[in-house]
């Protein structure tokens, strides 16, 4: 479950009752917990109102971008723990083989996750060049469970920000570059997300803090966010399995792979 799956459209719906009048919006401008920021996440709920209309093109090639993006950074995570898992093998070797992977391939870290889409696009164009039979050859001898290997990992990273990159493109021949550009919704997205994961805990760690009737109140809060971000990692995953190839049928008379 990733608060990232979260649509712009999902993440709308569920602030429009932080930022317009009403029972929701007087208690987090009533809590000094909460109320310091309430300027900033109205300001961010302003931004992500700016994107494309639902239904429209724009509006879904956003959506897939913030899929794609999920998945790029879902595939550097993961490769960069694998590899900084492996630098710790007492094969001193292959350790050192992995360390020079994970510089060579990932040298941001997981501080790449931050990027703009252009920027994430773009570094995996240089990273392509990178990935000679030589390097592809090292990574494969890193497997891992499902018959994978570091190669397989690395692979869908790659697609994900050649998907990005295809979007991207697709979104400018639109005309997407009026008002607010895909990163410009991407940066305010992740942005609002984590301005919401700091109130929530805020008020987690001041919990003694607040009556029975706040405290109350702010479970409720944080338990539909949960919700929130659980419905919509449910729905990216349908999506993602859509999308993914269909693995071939294994031929009459053949063993299946062990």
């Amino acid at each position: 479950m990733s608060n990232q799956d979260l649509s712009i459209a999902s993440l709308l719906e569920f602030t429009v009752g932080w930022v317009g009048d009403g029972p929701k919006r007087s208690f987090l401008l009533s809590s000094p917990i909460s109320s310091p920021y309430m300027p900033t996440i109205d300001a961010l709920h302003a931004t992500l109102m700016t994107a494309p209309s639902a239904g429209s093109e724009l509006a879904t090639i956003t959506d897939q971008l913030v899929d794609a993006d999920a998945d790029h950074d879902h595939g550097v995570r993961l490769s960069h723990a694998l590899l900084t898992a492996f630098e710790m093998l007492r094969d001193a070797a292959l350790a050192a083989q992995a360390k020079e992977l994970r510089v060579l391939l990932i040298p941001e870290g997981v501080a790449l996750v931050n990027k703009r889409y252009s920027d994430e696009a773009g570094l995996a164009a240089i990273r392509a060049t990178q990935l000679t039979a030589e390097v592809r050859s090292k990574l494969a001898a890193f497997t891992l469970p499902s018959s994978m290997t570091l190669a397989d990992v690395v692979d869908q990273m790659q697609a994900a920000a050649a998907r990005i990159g295809t979007l991207l493109s697709r979104r400018r021949e639109l005309g997407g570059g009026d008002g607010p550009t895909a990163g410009d919704l991407l940066d305010a997205k992740r942005q609002l997300i984590a301005m919401l994961e700091h109130v929530f805990a805020s008020f987690h760690r001041l919990e003694a803090t607040l009556d029975g009737t706040a405290r109350v109140y702010a479970k409720s809060l944080h338990d539909e966010w949960l919700q929130t971000v659980k419905a919509a990692s449910v729905a990216a995953d349908r999506r993602r399995a859509a999308a993914a190839p269909a693995t071939p049928p294994t031929p009459a008379g053949s063993a299946p792979p062990p």
